[in-house]
Order: structure tokens, then sequence, then C-alpha cells
């Protein structure tokens, strides 16, 4: 009470009786009666200084923001205490300048701002239009009165020019210094109302010794070496010589370290209070700039923790303007790094800005920092405080997209705390113990309080738990280390998860079941796809699951789609379980997941499975030599029947062989010495290729063409020998070129292999095409195949209809031909398309890619001693679906034009289901890759249920010259202009 007393005798220059007279007068302070200020200079300190007392009921800005200095002007008051954030709400409208010059408020003696931090331009506002005896003072709760204000050895209140500066000096029973590293407020000695102890241990209350907690009150109030009390306000000092006072910039943790450099929040705040943007356009297509503009109403900057800079400012503006499309943040943005950095310095310009509706406010109208702080920090903010608690969810929803997607963050995670709650000790392969994909997807989502990933990337295998785990986040790029080794990365994403949208929607001859409709029947699952079956495949390549993680009761599969039963304890297993099915699929084959396109995950990483039947739907997108791509969804059961809870988007299988991703080179297998790649995605690898030196380009791809070479020849490769010389000639230097192909991402083609050039300078052509321009082009190619030599095919098209041709087939040999074969073929010519073929002739090269059905079903009735179909026969038929091929796409021009039919190169049949006596069977055709002399060409049968039964891959080729070995080059056309080639077998010389 001394204190309060003496503040009002000393800064107020009150008089006992002062209003009571029935005139007017006294103090109006505006506050709430159950805090300090309410307690200290509502009730208090007036009923000590016989000063009568105004006191508010309600809000000071409501209805009329002018409420408060109406009620001055009304009641004729003397002394006006409030804070800040009142006068800041009067400045949010223009108008309000006007309506405050027009009140009568000449009755002031003095005016007080308290408890926050003032920015000078609020301080002028004041000393402009409400009074010009308006002051700052400064104190806590602890502090048990003001303790810095007006100079009162100047002169008395309302006698003495004030100057709004927002400085402050010391009462005279107080003595202050600053922290000269922290700038932290040090009251250096005891004063009569400072706090003695703070509330503890009230077991002791009534005790005679009791003396609340003092040991909390010493640590936070008193530390060691401080010089004395340090409350934790900031100051600076501000004047010269006997004119210097204190200058507040609010709680030590409103003044931030941004990379070194302290700066209030306050000062930044400054900086963007005044700035005006027009607003963002309502129409993208219209590039004029609207008449329209916004400006900033309200605003609060606060410190966010950011791994590089320490804290990083972050403000959240609450913009006033017309009503349209919104203020144009980006310009905002723009203007607010000019301001801060003319002002301050590029260091505190805001990492990010909130546009919000309204400022998060407590019961007396001050911005809740801390709640702010909180949110930013990933902890929930309480909202018991605020006026108005309405206010809160947008802003933290907007808060936790921006952790997900804008946040720079580092953590360790501790790896101990999943370990055995997911049991990943249950998953091994290859004969370790390996953290499973899936477990990785399920703690990141927890660890980052996301639904959603992208471009997942695994990188390297954990075998322990014991392990150092570090995960740096930079915006939306998120990657984790385990010593020097990168163990994955990924991109956050702040969109909510939709899995009901991935994966198959068609399973068999109906509809996939989904959310609420349980009508359909479960598809019964076959004896050879039980949970035994899948496990004996399992543990035969390798992946030994056990406990949760045989999850997987039953697989069903229809062409390249599968559903699957799964149920188990826990999420990972769960997921785990549709990895598992693919990894499976291609038999004697170990495939592992490499990399997830996206992930949707809606349950927590807590949720429960115990129990609960769930179901896989699983589609493969893409099937190569050494990777595989597919789509799946998870669903579960639920009262209303299965509901999408989890999906994967173009998840990426690699091959392995052995420990080790197969022909992976050491250099494109992990990060090595010199600078080596470290992933198995071929559009990446290509992107990593260009970045290297040439020489160690050169040294990867060198890797590469050995690793392949070895696996095609069984041989060591010279590269100063000729590719002929290594064994690359006919179709293992194709073979070479696609696995060079699909493990660098490359496009290259057989015009940069010569057979008589070293193998070196094959390298080298090969480093060259990755980094030239034309790889770009080649790899964007609209085309299918861009491998292929369109152009020169469209050349010898254009020849052949001019009647031009290279080839000749004797004229008796032909009429055999045609005569043992006329009825035979005849039939053929009419299911292929081949008369359409010489009825309308296609003109330029057609769809490669395209998929063919015929019209007409075929029926097989040629039964062998067993009682099957006869292979022959089959085949036989398949033959049409390569003539309608070659005719439907024009490829019969290349025939007719160099006089050579196709020549099977291979043949690979393969039952998928018992063939039905006499039912019909659709014929589909589809070229499925082209690479130098080989095309590959799919011939699927396929019954009335859409059942693929039957399927025979053709590898074939053109012989232009058999006794010299000569193939048609398919990636580089030769037309033999002014050559003549002779159809029949070659002679002796």
């Amino acid at each position: 009470t001394s204190g309060v007393l003496a503040s009002m005798h000393k800064v107020f220059n009150t008089k006992a009786g002062e209003g009571c007279d029935g005139n007017g007068g006294g103090i109006l302070t505006v506050g709430s009666s159950g805090w300090i200020t309410g307690q200290s200079y509502m009730f208090m300190g007036p009923l000590l200084a016989a000063v009568r007392s105004v006191m508010m009921v309600g809000s000071p800005v409501y209805p009329s923001p002018l409420r408060m200095i109406e009620t001055v002007a009304s009641e004729r008051c003397t002394i006006l205490k409030t804070g800040s954030a009142v006068v800041r709400q009067l400045m949010t409208d223009t108008a309000n300048a006007a309506k405050l010059d027009a009140l009568d408020t000449s009755c002031l003696r003095c005016a007080t701002f308290c408890a926050e931090p003032v920015s000078m331009e609020v301080h002028k506002y004041g000393h402009k239009h409400i009074t010009n005896n308006f002051i700052n003072s400064y104190w806590a709760t602890e502090h048990g009165s003001m303790v810095l204000s007006r100079d009162v050895s100047r002169g008395a209140a309302g006698e003495v020019e004030v100057k709004p500066d927002t400085r402050t000096w010391p009462l005279p029973w107080v003595s202050v210094a600053l922290d000269p590293e922290s700038s932290d407020v040090v009251i250096t000695s005891p004063y009569p109302s400072l706090a003695l102890t703070i509330f503890g241990h009230p077991e002791h209350l009534n005790e005679p010794n009791w003396r609340g907690d003092l040991e909390k009150y010493c640590k936070t109030y008193w530390p060691p070496n401080g010089g004395g009390f340090v409350q934790g306000d900031v100051a600076r000092s501000a004047g010269e010589g006997d004119d210097r006072g204190f200058t507040f910039h609010g709680r030590s943790d409103e003044v931030i370290n941004v990379n070194g450099n302290r700066v209030g929040t306050e000062q930044i705040e400054r900086c963007l209070w005044g700035l005006e943007v027009g607003e963002a356009a309502s129409d993208e297509a219209d590039e004029k700039k609207s008449e329209g503009s916004y400006a900033v109403k309200d605003c609060c900057v606060v410190g966010a923790p950011d791994f590089v800079k320490g804290t990083t400012p972050v403000a959240f503006v609450v913009f006033k303007g017309s009503d349209s499309a919104g203020p144009d943040l980006t310009a905002f943005k723009s203007l607010a790094a000019m301001a801060v950095t003319s002002t301050l310095g590029a260091y505190a310009i805001p990492d990010h800005i909130f546009a919000v509706d309204m400022l998060p406010k407590t019961i007396t109208n001050k911005t809740a920092r801390k709640t702010l702080q909180l949110l930013l920090a990933g902890h929930d903010a309480p909202s018991g405080n605020l006026a108005k608690k309405d206010v809160l969810p947008p802003i933290a929803k907007a808060v936790k997209d921006w952790r997900i997607i804008g946040a720079m963050m580092a953590s360790e995670i501790d790896l101990t705390r999943y370990w055995d709650k997911y049991t990943f000790s249950e998953h091994n392969v290859l004969g370790q113990v390996i953290l499973p994909g899936a477990g990785w997807l399920t703690l990141l989502c927890s660890e980052l309080g996301t639904q959603r990933l992208s471009n997942v990337s695994f990188m390297k295998g954990v075998h322990e738990s014991d392990v150092e785990l570090r995960m740096v986040k930079r915006r939306r790029v998120v990657h984790a280390t385990v010593g020097d080794d990168v163990v994955f990365k990924l991109n956050t994403e702040s969109e909510l998860a939709n899995p009901a949208n991935v994966g198959p929607k068609v399973f068999r001859d109906s509809e996939v079941v989904m959310a609420n409709d349980s009508s359909a029947e479960d598809p019964e699952i076959t004896e050879d796809s039980t949970a035994a079956q899948h496990y004996r495949r399992c543990k035969g390549i390798g992946l030994n699951y056990s406990g949760a993680y045989r999850a997987v009761k039953g697989v069903e599969w229809h062409n390249h789609i599968f559903r699957a039963d799964v149920e188990s304890t826990h999420l990972p297993a769960i997921l785990d379980a549709g990895l598992q099915v693919v990894c499976t699929a291609v038999r004697a084959n170990t495939f592992i997941p490499v990399g997830v396109g996206n992930f949707h995950l809606l349950e927590g990483a807590d949720s429960g499975f115990e129990g609960i039947k769930c179901v896989v739907h699983g589609e493969i997108l893409e099937q190569h030599q050494d990777s595989i791509i597919a789509d799946l969804r998870y669903e579960r059961q639920s009262t209303s029947g299965l509901k999408a809870f989890s999906a994967m988007e173009r998840v990426r299988f690699a091959r392995v062989d052995g420990k080790k991703p197969r022909l992976q080179p050491k250099s494109l297998g992990k990060r090595s010495n010199n600078g080596g790649l470290q992933t198995q995605d071929p559009k990446e690898t290509l992107s990593q290729l260009r970045q290297l030196t040439e020489e160690k380009r050169l040294d990867a791809i060198s890797t590469v063409v050995r690793d392949v070479i070895s696996d095609l020849t069984d041989t060591e490769v010279d590269f100063e020998k000729t590719a002929f010389e290594n064994g690359m000639h006919s179709l293992n230097a194709v073979e070479l070129l696609s696995r060079i192909n699909n493990m660098l991402g490359t496009v290259i083609t057989t015009k940069l292999i010569a057979p008589d050039a070293k193998m070196s300078e094959f390298v080298k052509a090969v480093s060259d095409h990755v980094t030239a321009d034309e790889a770009n082009k080649e790899g964007t190619s609209k085309l299918p195949f861009p491998n292929v030599d369109y152009e020169g095919l469209n050349k010898l098209f254009h020849r052949r209809l001019a009647g031009k041709k290279v080839g000749q087939i004797p004229r008796l040999f032909a009429f055999a031909y045609i005569a043992r074969l006329f009825f035979k073929q005849v039939a053929r010519l009419f299911r292929s398309g081949m008369f359409k073929f010489f009825l309308f002739p296609p003109k330029q090269v057609g769809d490669l890619s395209a998929e063919l059905v015929q019209k007409r079903r075929v029926k097989f009735k040629d039964l062998d001693l067993n009682q099957h179909f006869t292979v022959a026969q089959i085949i036989d038929r398949s033959v049409d679906g390569v003539e309608q091929i070659m005719s439907n796409s024009g490829l019969v021009h290349v025939e007719m034009y160099y006089g050579r039919n196709l020549f099977a190169a291979k043949i690979n049949a393969t039952f998928h289901k018992e063939l039905g006596f006499y039912q019909p069977y659709e014929i589909r055709s589809k070229i499925t890759k082209i690479r130098g002399s080989l095309i590959d060409i799919r011939i699927a049968f396929v019954d009335a249920n859409e059942h693929l039964c039957f399927e025979v891959l053709w590898t074939v080729l053109i012989v232009l010259d058999s006794k010299e070995s000569t193939l048609l080059d398919w990636e580089n056309i030769d037309l033999m202009e002014g050559k003549w080639l002779a159809a029949g077998p070659h002679h002796g010389s």
C-alpha cells in the first residue's frame, strides 16, 4: 500500500478529497477489478489517497470505441490510467481522430499507459487526440506499484511539458539498472512495496514461520549474479545526461534473438503499422490493380522456434478494408520486408504473416502473446483467459498448417518409444531386423502432426532402436539422419488426407464396396491365397515376418488388382501388410518398398486395431524388370461397412538380390566420398547425375555400365575395347541400353553406341547425353516410346506409299508361299484388319501404345491326349493380335518396304486360368516396350468376366540381312536408299 499511495501523490499529484465535491474529477482506471491494476489503482490507491474513483462496467471500447474518452469527458476525470490496447483500438479507424478531437478532455491533468510496451506512434496518438499530458509508466504485479513513470523531479503533473517518446524515469524510491547482455530491468535495491515471496506450501499457512515458497521466489526473481530483482521485462536507455530515461519493449520473451540479433517484437510491429496494400484480384485473369485497399487494423509479432535462426519473428495481422477478395498477402509481405529492412535490418523480416479476423485478447483487451507463442511452438494453448474464445480455433488451424509446410525445425526422435510399441523387431528382411517403411510413415505423421506426406524416399535401413535419429525440417522438406547417413526424406502436406480416392475402384466384375455400402458379398479367398501360402512365399524370398507383422489373412488377385484381408494389433503392421502383398507379387523375386508418392492417414498413430478386420485394395500400375509401382488403399470394418482410413499412392518397389538392389552400383546405392548418388528413383538419379562434376559423372556411369555388362556376359568389361569385343552385339547391346535407361532415367538409343568405338567413348556419349538439352526434350516427349525413330519411320511410310522399296521377293517363292497359306491367311487378314490396311493405308505412324481389341471372339476346341487345349493353337491365334498391331499402327509398311516379315526372337506363354471348352475369349493386343531392334508385344486372352486366362509375350524383330546379321533398328531407321535386299537363304560366296 505504501508504494501505491506514494505513486498517487508523486505521479498524479492527487489531493485528498479530489473529485468528491460532486463537480467531477478523480481517477478513471481502465482494467479488470480482479487484476492487479484494478485492485491497486481502481480501489486501493483512490481509497488511500481519498480520491474519487470512476468505474466502468463492461468493455471500454463497446458499444462505442470512444466509450473510455466519452466517460472522461462526461465525468470530468482529472486522471486516466489505461493500457495501450484501448488506444490502439481507437487507431484502427481513422475517423476516430476527429471524434476524439471533438470531445472536451481538457479536464485531464495526467493520463498514463501501463502494463504493455508502447510504440511511439501510439504515444503520439494519445498525446495529440486525448491529452498533451499523456505520459508512460511501467510496473508489474511483483513490484507492488508503479516503479517508473514521468520525471517527477521536473515538477508537478500537468505543469511540465510531456514529450510523446514513451520514455519513463525511476520514481524516487526505486533504483534501476539494465543488464548489459539481456537488457533486463534490474531493481538493484529493495523498497517497501516490492514482493517478499510467492505463495506456496499451503499446508504450513497458519504456522508462525510460514514465508511461502521462498526457494522458488529467489530462483525466479533473484538470479545468481543478476545484480538484484529481475522481473523479466526489457528496456533500453534513452536520452543523454540528466534527461536520460528508459523505453520499455515488453517482456524478455517479447525480445527475440534472431541469428544472434536481439530485437523487440514491438519494434517489428511498429514497422507494420501504416502499411497499406491493394486488395487481391477476385478474377485471376484481371491483372489491373484494384481500386480497393487494405491497411493494418491490429497486429502482433511473436517469436517462433527456428532451428537455423534460433527464433524467427512471425506476424499476426488484422486488416481493415473493403469487403471483397481480401488483401494481397504477397504484396503486403513484400512491403513489410522493405519496411523492416530499412528500419531494423533484413534479419528482423517476419518469416510468415498470418492474416486473421481478430487477435486473441484477454478480458482487459491485451493481446494474448503467450497463447500465440504456445501455438507456434506446437503446444495446446488455453483459452480460459480470452475474452472471445471462438477467435482461437481458426488461428490454431492456420498455425498448425504453417508448422507443417512453413516452419524450420529440428528435433531428435526417440525411437525407443516406438520400437517396442510397434514391435519392429518382428519385421525381418533378408535376415536382418529392419524398421519397416509403414513404421516410418506412422511415426512421421505422429511427429509432424500431419495427415499427408509426399515424395517419401526410404534411403537407408535402421536396424536397432538405440540410434541417434535426428530429423530436420526445412519448410516442407524433411530429412532424417543417423550419424552421417540419410535414412529418409519427404515433403509435408497441410491438406487433409483423402484415402478414398486412391486405389482401384473395381475388383473382378463389381465395384469395390466402401463406406456405408455393405451389400456386396466378399470375394472368396482361394486355397492357394491363404495366410499360410502367403507367408511361405515371403519366407522363400527372404521376408521373415513374425508376430503382429503376419497380418495378411488372405489374398485374391485379378489381373493386376488384388484384395487382401488383414488383421493385426497396431497400425504399422496393418499398413505393412499391403506392402507385403506387392513385395511377393512376382514369383521368385524379392521387392522392397523404397518410396511413396503420397501417403494419406486419417487414423491417429495410437488408434487401436485389436480384433478389427481390415481390407487392402491394391493395384500394380507399372511393372518393370527391377521395379514396381503400385497404389494401395486401406479400409477398416465399421458399423456402416468398410471405411477408408489410409492410402499410399505410387509406392515404388525395387528388386533386391541378396542385401542390395540388383545391379545397383556402389556409387548409386549410397552417399560416397566421391559424390556418388543415393537414390534408386530413375528421375532423381538423372537429376543428381546432372549436378555432379564431369569426372564424377563419368565414374558413376562407368560403374553402371560395368555392372550391366558383367551381368549380361559374366565377364569383366574392358573400356579400352569396342562394344562388340565386350560382347555387346545384337540383342546384348539392346539390353545394355534398356537397363541403363531404367536405372539412370535416360532415354539413350542405339545411335549412341557404335560397334567399332571404345566403351570409354560410349560412357562419354552417355554423359554428354545426360547434360544435353536433347535429353530433356526426349524425356518429356508426348509420343509413346520416345526412343523410337519416328522421323525415319514416317519417311519410310512416305517412300512406301510412293511405290518405292528396297526388298525383293522371288516370284516363284512368293507364289508357293501364298498358295500354301492362302486359305489360312485370308481368314487372318480379315481378323487382323489387313484388308483395311490395303484399302486405307496409314500415312504416318499410329499410336504404338494403344491396346487393340478384336471384335470377333476366339474359341478353342482342339484337345491333346490329356484333354487340354493345345498351346500351339493358342499361340497360333495370338498371331492375329500381332498382325493387328502391325496393321493398325501402319508398321506393315516397314515389312513391305524391306520385303521382310517379323521374326519371333522370344515367346513366353503363361496360363493364368483354365480355359473353358468352346468358350469365347477376347484377344487384346498391346506393345509394351520398344528398345533397339526389339518390340515386346503382349497378347492377352480374356474371358467374358474380364478374367485374364492366357497371356503370350512376343519379342519380335526384323532381320534385314541374315548373312550379315543386320537387324532393323527402331531407334535409328536406315532407309537403305540405293541398296537392294534379296529375300531367301544366302548361299556360299
